[in-house]
Formats: structure tokens, C-alpha cells, sequence
């Protein structure tokens, strides 16, 4: 099992959409995903329709496995795509610091919670928050590997440059195999002046760290997931799909 943290300290970078889709790739190959959602936003959770009926409060989520040590296995749902599965998120995550504040293992809790699914998945995503809190903290030290999504935005860089500082303490204090699979260009509008100035600061600031993959904003990537539907299933034979595909392969997927 293979475990790959999504993350940028910026919002609004694709974190959420390069997670779905990569989902889609790995669908398509057949693979065993879990997709954890550690925002408290709750997108992931929202495109794969995940949440039930029951009372707030008590349905299982990533919340209550954390806070309440409810079993992983009671807190995984199905979705749309056979062999895809999720741990819904929840707006509890907000008090993530506080319930855990003063307790330095904290950190490795998420960890120790996957080793119980580590037969059961081929691979697990983490949609982590657009802060460097203790849940993304959590992913970091949970993680194999992680991915920085980097819009061309100069708060997505120092979003993304931040996000490797806080690596650099996990490395060293928790998880010192974690390995970056590289930084990927985001929701990117080519034809704009401002757009190319970023991305050329990307390449001079991060150099081989940024990837080839360039994932555009492109409409289709909506109506897709408007529909709950990865861009692989929506539209298979798209350039749109073959971006993914793309990304897949360059990052080891």
C-alpha cells in the first residue's frame, strides 16, 4: 500500500480535484483506493456523494475515528467507482489542535490508524487542508509520499515553498522517508501574461521539482465532476483524461 499526501498551504489550488482524478486513474487500472478527506471543507466527501442520512454528529468520518478511536474499518464508505472507497471528512477536523494539544505522538496517530488497512488498499490518497495544522501533519507523517498542487499564484508558491519547511521538520523528527513526487502546475489559464510569469518563477524557484504535467482549468474538468465522475470515466478519451493519465505515470503512479 502506498499512501500519497495532496497538500499546498494555498486553497484553492486543485488539491480536491487532483485527488478525484488521480482516483480516476488508478479506477481505471483496477487498483484498491481509499481516499481520505482531512479537510474540513469537505469537497472530496461532497463530489463522491458520501455522506449519509444519519443525525449530525454521528456517522462515521475521519473525525470520529481520530477523536473517538471509532474503527477505520466502520468509517469507510463506498463510492461511484468500484474498488474506490472514502473516509468522509468532517467540519470537526477544526478542533484537531485542540483535542490533541500537549500530546507530541499525536502526530503518528493516522499512521498506526492505516497500518490496520494496509492489506486492503493498493493505494490511499489524502485531501489534506489548506493549512499546516496537525491534520496535515498527521498526512505527512502517514505518508509515503506527497504532491504539492502550485497554481500560478504567488501565494501558491510561498503556499508550496512553506509546505516544504514543514517536511523538513516531519523528515526529520517522524517520517524520515518521506519523498516528494514533485510539484504540479495547477489550474493554469495559459493565454495569460500573468499566468506565464508565475509559471517561470515556479521553474526558476522550484528547478526539477516541478513537473512536466501541466493540469489547465478547463470547464470539462467541472461538468465532470458536477456529475461525480472522475474526468477518466466522464470523458475516457479526452486530451482532458490523458492529462491525468499524464501526471499518473510521471509521478510513479
Amino acid at each position: 500500500m502506498k499512501t500519497i499526501a495532496i497538500t499546498n498551504l494555498k486553497g484553492g489550488v486543485g488539491k480536491t480535484s487532483i485527488t478525484f482524478n488521480l482516483a480516476g486513474v488508478l479506477h481505471e487500472r483496477k487498483q484498491r483506493v481509499l481516499l481520505l478527506d482531512m479537510d474540513l471543507q469537505c469537497n472530496l466527501t461532497t463530489l463522491l456523494e458520501a455522506q449519509d442520512d444519519t443525525s449530525p454528529g454521528s456517522e462515521a468520518n475521519i473525525a470520529r475515528v481520530l477523536f473517538d478511536r471509532v474503527p477505520m474499518s466502520n468509517a469507510i464508505r463506498s463510492t461511484k467507482l468500484q474498488g474506490v472507497l472514502i473516509v468522509p471528512g468532517d467540519i470537526d477536523l477544526s478542533e484537531i489542535d485542540g483535542r490533541f494539544s500537549g500530546d507530541p505522538d499525536a502526530q503518528f496517530l493516522l499512521a498506526e490508524i492505516l497500518e490496520g488497512q494496509r492489506h486492503n488498499f493498493d493505494y490511499v490518497l489524502i485531501d489534506c487542508p489548506p493549512h499546516l495544522d496537525l491534520s496535515t501533519r498527521m498526512a505527512l507523517v502517514a505518508a509515503d509520499a506527497y504532491l504539492i498542487p502550485v497554481a500560478a499564484d504567488r501565494h501558491a508558491i510561498r503556499g508550496a515553498v512553506r509546505v516544504q519547511e514543514l517536511v523538513k521538520s516531519v523528515k526529520k523528527r517522524a517520517n524520515p522517508g518521506l519523498e516528494l513526487l514533485g510539484i504540479v502546475p495547477s489550474r493554469i489559464v495559459s493565454h495569460r501574461n500573468i499566468t506565464n510569469h508565475y509559471m517561470e518563477v515556479s521553474r526558476k524557484h522550484f528547478g526539477d521539482r516541478l513537473l512536466k504535467t501541466t493540469i489547465k482549468e478547463l470547464n470539462r474538468f467541472h461538468v465532470a465532476a458536477s456529475a461525480g465522475l472522475p474526468i477518466t470515466l466522464a470523458q475516457p478519451s479526452s486530451t482532458e483524461a490523458d492529462l491525468f493519465r499524464s501526471l499518473a505515470k510521471e509521478i510513479g503512479l
